[in-house]
């Protein structure tokens, strides 16, 4: 009889309930070849029933399986191995475009920008005292309400947040200029809103609450405009005599 077994090979493979299970199962105390084994248990949709072992030196040679079905069958040690090697990339940085267990777009693409703005606020000052409720307030931000978070929810939500952090200074460099050494940064929300509408209002009050209401990329990319424009004004009047 022939058994088909079939695992995701990248993140992109991995649906949203496999990665919470992922990571919920990875944050146990286990070693790297029982985490990887457990994972080929789930992914292939089978059970390990029991293991031979050498009589002389105590090494498995051959695991018991049975599959969803009920069929049982044997696979040895290096065919085990290979499997599980095969999840390695669980060690890899989940990328943006994988299916991530929350409602929002990874991407943001249709998130507004005071959306974004308070629920990056309110990360900031989770790193700064820790209390998940901040999170909880993050995520209903950005349309994801949740009553309860789980440890696996909180170490997935800020692996997104890291990971859209660095595409976010990718795509606007200028937005997200790193702060050069011994250079002063800001970190209140309210003093980089203030600025953000300054530069992007016109000297119209009247029209931040617009500006807040518009997708965070447009506001995101018009900051980057801005940035090049007054870059480009300030290189010519360098250049005058």
């Amino acid at each position: 009889m022939r058994i088909d077994l079939h695992t995701p090979t990248c993140w992109k493979e991995v649906t949203a309930e496999q990665m919470r299970f992922v990571v919920k199962v990875g944050l146990q105390a286990m070693r790297r070849e029982e985490y990887l084994l457990v994972l080929f248990c789930r992914f292939a949709d089978i059970k390990m029933v029991a293991s031979t072992a050498d009589e002389d030196d105590r090494k498995v040679v051959h695991t018991h399986f049975k599959d969803c079905e009920g069929h049982d069958f044997d696979l040895d040690a290096s065919q085990v191995a290979d499997f599980c090697e095969r999840l390695a990339f669980v060690y890899e940085r989940i990328p943006l475009d994988a299916n991530w267990p929350f409602k929002w777009n990874a991407f943001l693409l249709g998130t507004t920008f005071e959306q974004w703005f308070h629920a990056d606020a309110m990360v900031l000052r989770f790193g700064m005292d820790g209390d998940p409720e901040r999170l909880k307030c993050a995520m209903k931000d950005l349309g994801d309400p949740h009553d309860t978070l789980e440890p696996c929810d909180i170490t997935l939500f800020l692996a997104w947040y890291d990971t859209f952090g660095e595409w976010l200074h990718e795509k606007y460099p200028l937005v997200f200029r790193k702060a050069e050494p011994g250079e002063e940064t800001t970190g209140n929300p309210v003093d980089s809103r203030q600025n953000i509408m300054l530069m992007l209002n016109d000297g119209k009050p009247q029209d931040n609450e617009r500006i807040e209401k518009s997708n965070v990329h447009d506001v995101l990319a018009a900051l980057q405009h801005k940035i090049e424009e007054a870059k480009r004004i300030e290189a010519q009047l360098k250049k005058q005599p």
